[in-house]
């Protein structure tokens, strides 16, 4: 939840793009693309989407996009690097679903930003589930000292890629 509109523009003039998640209640966000939990389920446009439903919304200068795509529950994406054009590409995800047979596998429609997203994301992902088995990192109320355990856990993780990359059957234990 780090992207933000007031982050894009900014790296955007430097020449940096940015696709992540977006949290709906920070600022600059399309209202018609916030959920409404004042209107009933039915009533209101981004709760009411079907799975595999999206809605996009484009900036008046068409370089940032904001989407909101209905998967188990709805995603929001902020790209700087996508556009808010119907999806050519006809980008899918599959999906298990319950029906009363049973589990089916189906595919669902899916928007470009939010594939790219999903297909990048795992580096930080897999770090932090890296660093939290045997993180070093204690509270305390001096930053400075929670960045130096930090900069701690990420050598340790970092040293364990390398020494893994040499001994491909080792494990994280």
């Amino acid at each position: 939840f780090y992207t933000s509109t007031t982050l894009a523009q900014p790296l955007l003039n430097k020449g940096i793009y940015i696709n992540g998640s977006f949290n709906t209640s920070r600022k600059n966000w399309p209202p018609d693309l916030k959920v409404n939990k004042r209107l009933k389920k039915s009533e209101d446009k981004i709760r009411g989407l079907k799975r595999g439903e999206s809605v996009a919304r484009q900036s008046t200068d068409g370089k940032m996009t904001a989407v909101a795509w209905k998967d188990s529950a709805v995603v929001f994406n902020l790209s700087t690097c996508h556009n808010a054009t119907v999806n050519e590409r006809k980008d899918t995800v599959e999906r298990k679903i319950r029906t009363k047979e049973g589990w089916n596998k189906s595919t669902l429609p899916c928007p470009p930003s939010i594939i790219e997203f999903n297909k990048f994301m795992g580096g930080v992902d897999r770090h932090d589930h890296l660093r939290s088995s045997y993180s070093l990192q204690r509270k305390t109320s001096k930053w400075w000292l929670y960045f130096a355990w930090f900069a701690i856990d990420l050598c340790l993780v970092n040293a364990y890629l390398l020494w893994k990359s040499r001994n491909p059957k080792a494990n994280h234990k």
